[in-house]
C-alpha cells in the first residue's frame, strides 16, 4: 500500500504544475494500470483528507470550474455515494484539487 508521504509528494508536486483531478488523486493510490479496488479508493479518500487540510487545497468541481460550496466531508460522502452506485466515472474528471 503507498504511504501518505509518498501520496503527498507525488499529489502536491502534481499541483505545482496544473490542476489534478480526482482521478489522478485516485491513481496515486492505485496506480494507472486497473481500476482501483474498493480499499484503494477509500485509502485514497482518506489520504486526501488529510491533503486537504494540510495544503488548504481549493477543490474545484465541474465544467465551469467553479470552487466548491460543499464542506468537504458532504463532498467525500457524495465521491463514494457515486462509487457505491457504479458512477465513479461520471465524476472523476468533474472534481479537481489545487494549491
Amino acid at each position: 500500500m503507498v504511504k501518505f508521504v509518498d501520496f503527498e509528494k507525488e499529489c502536491i508536486e502534481h499541483m505545482d504544475i496544473d490542476y489534478m483531478p480526482l482521478n489522478d488523486i485516485v491513481r496515486a493510490v492505485s496506480g494507472f494500470y486497473h481500476r482501483p479496488t474498493e480499499d484503494e479508493f477509500l485509502t485514497a479518500l482518506s489520504y486526501l483528507i488529510r491533503l486537504i487540510e494540510k495544503h488548504h487545497l481549493k477543490v474545484i468541481e465541474g465544467p465551469e470550474m467553479k470552487v466548491t460550496e460543499k464542506k468537504i466531508e458532504n463532498l467525500l460522502d457524495w465521491i463514494k455515494q457515486k462509487w457505491y452506485l457504479g458512477q465513479y466515472d461520471d465524476i472523476n474528471y468533474g472534481i479537481w484539487f489545487e494549491k
